[in-house]
């Protein structure tokens, strides 16, 4: 009978933790949400304007369950608060590193008590696994199911998924990692343009499915070479280059290769000439900074 007592005695106290915790959260959105603008964003809005991935998102947060609130019983949305100020800040480019930083930012801010969410490092399997689904759409589902777009991948980690495949069971997509066939690894190419007066030059190659070393030289003043390596981008559809191809009609799809430095990006778009014979490529250089174009151009190889 004792132990009955003790066992209901450790139910209760778990019931109201719980309450206090939620309690809490609710407490702490009122004081905040004219404070932070985070905060006041609209959860409906929110939900309606990322769709399916913010599903997703919940998905992968509830079965990580971090201050294990699920597993006492409360609803499936509690997360959502979360689940909405980390989506919105969430970008493509972001490291793992990155990532983990903002989920425990963002519960932090939730839950204003270090105590509550437990130590950063409770959060690093979450944070690998959002990083996996921000870059390659893969997640699993409350049925244990696997979900993965096809997509373009880094090529180190496609054993690792295949591997993940044949081990479960219910997946509902096959994993497929597409790599462009052009350029060719291994082979060098160069590229000449000429816009407004100046004479640019692209040189390339392939070093393995995902990546290419670069080279890019213009005839400008002070101007210096930049050499750097471009990662595939992770996108389900190529880019077309442009309309129509520069030695026809014809409009034709590329390959997309970034460089990433802090707000500045390098663009390097290549496909092969749709009717041209062997393996003649024609390429598009893009700079941005702070996602405005600072030079945009075509060449021919």
């Amino acid at each position: 009978m004792r132990q009955i007592k003790n066992i209901l005695t450790i139910l209760i106290s778990i019931v109201l933790l719980v309450s206090c915790i939620t309690d809490t959260k609710k407490e702490i959105t009122k004081q905040k949400a004219v404070d932070d603008s985070l905060f006041s964003l609209n959860l409906d809005s929110i939900k309606h304007h990322y769709g399916k991935k913010f599903t997703e998102l919940r998905t992968i947060i509830n079965r990580h369950d971090p201050i294990n609130l699920l597993a006492t019983g409360v609803p499936s949305d509690e997360y959502e608060p979360e689940v909405k100020t980390i989506i919105v800040q969430l970008e493509k480019e972001m490291t793992k590193e990155q990532i983990h930083d903002l989920i425990y930012q963002e519960f932090l801010r939730w839950f204003e008590n270090d105590s509550v969410i437990g130590k950063k490092d409770s959060y690093k399997k979450l944070a690998s696994a959002i990083d996996r689904w921000n870059k390659t759409g893969f997640y699993i589902n409350e049925k244990g199911e696997a979900h993965i777009d096809s997509i373009y991948i880094d090529e180190n980690e496609v054993g690792k998924y295949k591997e993940y495949v044949q081990k479960k069971k219910g997946f509902q997509k096959t994993f497929k990692a597409y790599y462009p066939k052009y350029p060719k690894i291994g082979k060098a190419y160069k590229f000449l343009g000429r816009k407004d007066s100046i004479n640019y030059a692209v040189i390339i190659q392939r070093l393995d499915s995902s990546r290419i070393e670069f080279l890019t030289d213009n005839t400008k003043h002070n101007n210096k070479a930049h050499k750097g390596i471009a990662v595939i981008s992770k996108q389900k559809k190529g880019y077309y280059l442009n309309e129509k191809s520069m030695l026809n009609n014809n409009s034709y799809k590329a390959a997309e290769f970034i460089e990433q430095k802090d707000s500045s990006m390098l663009i390097i778009r290549v496909g092969i000439d749709s009717i041209g014979s062997g393996d003649r490529l024609l390429l598009r250089l893009l700079k941005k900074h702070k996602n405005k174009i600072i030079t945009d151009v075509k060449f021919a190889n």
